[in-house]
C-alpha cells in the first residue's frame, strides 16, 4: 500500500542514501503510536517502558509501518551513521494540517456535537515550533545517545475535547464537545464503519472512513508520557 511504500520502503531508501553519500546523522520524525495501541492506559511513562507491540496489535497501517520505520531507523545506528527517532504527541499550530482543519470542517457541517471517551482522559499535545525545536535538539546531540528514541510534548496533558472545544471556539465557533459517549461504543461504531469501507471500497465507491477503531483509541484512551 501506499502507506508502507511512504513510511517504510521510503524510510529504507533515506537510510541507504546516507550510507551511500556519507551522511553521519539521521534523525526520523516517528510518532506515539510506533508503541501505542490504545489497548492499555500509558500514563507518565518514559522511553525505557515502552515495548513495540506485536504487529497484529496495531488497529491502523499508520501506527505499523511508522513503528517498523522507527525501529529501522534504530536499528542503523553505528559508528558511521548515528540516529534518533522522535516521538511527537499530537501536533497542532502553523502548518498543520491533519487535526485542526478536519474539526473544523466537522464543526462546519454540523458532525462534530459530541466528545469521545470521559472528560477525564488526558493525552498530551505538541506545538509545531516545539517539535522542530526537538528534532534540531536531536540532531545536535548525536552521537551521544545514538540508536534511541524520545517522546516529544507540550508536557501538558489535557483532554482532547476540552482542548479543541478552546481552539474551536477561539476561532468563532461554539464549543460542541460537550456530551460524552463512552469509548467502547464508539469503538465498535468504528469497527462497523471499517467492515462497510472494506466492503463498498472494493465493488462500488472507495470512501475514507470519518471513524476507525485507532482514532476512537488515539482520543478515548488516557496516554500520555514523562
Amino acid at each position: 500500500s501506499m502507506i508502507y511504500d511512504v513510511n517504510v520502503t521510503g524510510t529504507e531508501n533515506v537510510i541507504k542514501a546516507c550510507v551511500k553519500h556519507g551522511i553521519r546523522k539521521l534523525v526520523y520524525c516517528s510518532t506515539y503510536n510506533a508503541v501505542y495501541t490504545g489497548k492499555k492506559e500509558l500514563r507518565g511513562v518514559i522511553e525505557a517502558q515502552c515495548s513495540y507491540p506485536c504487529s497484529n496489535d496495531y488497529y491502523d497501517n499508520y501506527s505499523r509501518t511508522k513503528s517498523l520505520a522507527e525501529q529501522m531507523v534504530l536499528k542503523s545506528a553505528s559508528s558511521d551513521l548515528y540516529t534518533a527517532a522522535i516521538r511527537p504527541a499530537a501536533i497542532y499550530g502553523d502548518g498543520e494540517l491533519r487535526h485542526l482543519p478536519r474539526i473544523l470542517n466537522l464543526v462546519r457541517q454540523g458532525l462534530a456535537f459530541f466528545a469521545v471517551g470521559h472528560e477525564n482522559v488526558l493525552c498530551d499535545w505538541i506545538y509545531a515550533d516545539n517539535l522542530v525545536n526537538a528534532l534540531v535538539l536531536a540532531a545536535e546531540s548525536l552521537p551521544k545517545h545514538s540508536g534511541e528514541a524520545y517522546f516529544v510534548s507540550d508536557d501538558n496533558p489535557v483532554n482532547n475535547f476540552h482542548f479543541l472545544g478552546q481552539l474551536t471556539e477561539g476561532l468563532g465557533y461554539a464549543n460542541c464537545f460537550t456530551f460524552y459517549v463512552p469509548t467502547v461504543i464508539m469503538f465498535y461504531l468504528g469497527y462497523l464503519i471499517e467492515i462497510i469501507h472494506n466492503l463498498v471500497a472494493k465493488h462500488i465507491y472507495n470512501f475514507a472512513p470519518f471513524l476507525t477503531r485507532a482514532e476512537v483509541l488515539k482520543v478515548g484512551v488516557t496516554h500520555y508520557a514523562n
